[in-house]
């Protein structure tokens, strides 16, 4: 049996965080302008949201 090629998935891997890493500024920017699946929020409720959000939470 022969072996299978190892495959490099270095490339694939960081384009997935690079686009997580996006969906988080435009999640962040969604709440900062108070518009997010036409629901309003504070900008208290929006910096909980963030903070709860493990894709935009880098603490």
């Amino acid at each position: 049996m022969t072996p299978l090629p190892v495959l490099d998935l270095s490339p694939m891997i960081e384009q997935i965080q690079h686009a997580r890493e996006s969906v988080g500024r435009l999640t962040m920017l969604e709440f900062q302008h108070g518009n997010v699946g036409n629901d309003r929020f504070s900008a208290a409720q929006a910096e909980q949201k963030i903070a709860a959000n493990p894709l935009t939470n880098k603490a």
